[in-house]
């Protein structure tokens, strides 16, 4: 690597809190500087896991590229440094966690909130996109949130590429299946606009819970996505409809640039109001004492993250708790037992009733997850008390654990045993090699876990599988015909 992009930092500068997260080539900890007792995302890189060239650049283009931003709505790179073993990244930590994790547990935003979150987006896309840099892997997962929830920054630049011009165009396949434009899956040159059509899914998925072309493989994403197989619910507004129409349109050329989004009607509340009359002005390294970070997991912090103006105090409901009904899907696949827990016992009885015993408390939810009966009374999920409401949400994640690990399709292919679960959409997927070697996934995601006798990795099968050894290709390609074929079993089951 090239020693310049380094700081003269060490390790021993940095007192380790604990993990945060691991990828292929990497793992995060929560840091605090000896110093400055400011706290971090510390990202570690094992040089001998850049053996390859191109991951090599890949590394020294990310630390190029981000060490050079600064924007409110855009995560910070504070330092970088190095030794015999590993390269160091030092990031912000953001104690709000993924805009993907909020929607996956409250589901769809209120439209004006949806609003106020996405225009920090598209403040961080004017930034970037004004300064010719394409990110090229936009999505849920890479927003972070500041620790009062009330900043969205754009996250990872591991992909991302500076453009000589608005109009210059690359033709490396990249980014994640839920989010690519039909031009990258086509493989034809692609530019800017890319980036506007992951904006337009992001838009969606804020709006409706899930995403546009959301689909149980990556091969049906991409059809669904290149054949713009999507519909936009009825309860969208007018605005946002004709937005993520013009977003997610086939043709690159007739989608909205970054500037039109801004100016879309969709947006007149915020920009006609405040934000045109402030745009964001990037902050200095000194102002900064909170941080973000690209993997999946974050700690919450100290210290405070500032407000964005146009963000009243008014928007705290923005992820108040929702009471869904109880997912009961699946659970005909479990017969009755007793699970021991912590504080208590769940029951499944054979009716279908599940019983939930928590010291002195005890919590029975009806066949279908609708009606359930608390200190002997009978109650609906809109009247529920609020420690019913409680016990109810844990029995969900209860639930959720066991249908996780209750298998739904068994399937053999040689020394492999493939195994699709019951806890859906999406599904858990696992194999167990006989040499010892398993893979997890979640169906539908681009990344999976594999263990080996001496190896656990996080991989990106889109991103990182041309860089892997023959073993670990041979794991993914195994692991991808039987999910393939528990696919197939699956529907023969059902049209049974």
């Amino acid at each position: 690597m090239d020693k310049n992009i380094y700081s003269i930092n060490q390790i021993k500068d940095y007192e380790i809190l604990g993990p945060l997260g691991h990828g292929a080539y990497s793992r995060v900890y929560k840091v605090k500087h000896r110093s400055s007792k400011n706290e971090f995302a510390l990202k570690i890189i094992e040089k001998n896991k850049l053996t390859v060239s191109k991951l090599n650049r890949r590394l020294k283009n990310e630390i190029t590229l981000q060490s050079s931003l600064n924007h409110p709505c855009i995560v910070k790179l504070f330092n970088t440094f190095e030794d015999n073993d590993f390269i160091y990244l030092v990031l912000e930590l953001c104690a709000g966690g993924e805009l993907y994790t909020q929607i996956k547990e409250v589901g769809k935003l209120q439209e004006e909130d949806a609003k106020i979150m996405c225009s920090h987006i598209v403040e961080g896309l004017i930034y970037l996109h004004s300064n010719g840099i394409l990110h090229r892997d936009l999505k849920l997962g890479n927003l972070l949130l500041s620790e009062d929830r009330t900043l969205v920054k754009i996250a990872d630049f591991g992909l991302a590429v500076k453009l000589e011009n608005s109009t210059e165009e690359r033709n490396t396949l990249c980014g994640t299946p839920n989010y690519i434009s039909p031009e990258i899956i086509n493989r034809q040159p692609y530019g800017l606009a890319s980036d506007m059509w992951s904006l337009g899914c992001i838009i969606f998925a804020c709006l409706n819970g899930s995403l546009p072309f959301q689909s149980t493989s990556i091969k049906d994403t991409y059809l669904k996505a290149n054949d713009l197989k999507y519909s936009l619910p009825k309860q969208f507004s007018a605005e946002a409809r004709d937005l993520i129409s013009k977003l997610l349109t086939w043709d690159s050329v007739q989608r909205l640039s970054i500037i039109q989004v801004r100016d879309h009607p969709f947006f007149s509340s915020i920009y006609g109001l405040n934000v045109s009359n402030m745009r964001l002005s990037p902050i200095s390294r000194n102002e900064i004492t909170y941080a973000d970070y690209s993997e999946k997991m974050v700690s919450p912090i100290k210290t405070h993250a500032p407000r964005l103006s146009t963000f009243s105090n008014s928007r705290k409901t923005l992820f108040e708790s929702k009471i869904l009904p109880l997912c009961t899907s699946n659970l005909g696949l479990l017969l009755p037992f007793r699970h021991p827990l912590q504080h208590g016992i769940l029951e499944i009885l054979f009716d279908g009733k599940i019983i939930l015993k928590i010291k002195n408390k005890t919590l029975e939810v009806s066949k279908d997850g609708l009606t359930v009966i608390y200190e002997n009374k009978t109650m609906c999920l809109d009247n529920m008390s609020k420690h019913c409401k409680k016990l109810y949400k844990y029995l969900e994640k209860v639930l959720e654990v066991i249908r996780s690990k209750t298998p739904k399709v068994t399937v053999k292919i040689g020394s492999a045993t493939c195994v699709l679960m019951c806890n859906a959409p999406p599904s858990n997927f696992e194999v167990d090699f006989q040499n010892g070697n398993k893979l997890c996934m979640k169906v539908g995601s681009d990344t999976v876990r594999i263990m080996t006798n001496n190896k656990d990795l996080e991989v990106s099968i889109m991103q990182d599988y041309e860089y892997l050894d023959q073993e670990l290709k041979i794991i993914i390609d195994t692991a991808m015909n039987g999910l393939r074929i528990c696919f197939e079993e699956e529907k023969r089951l059902i049209h049974k």
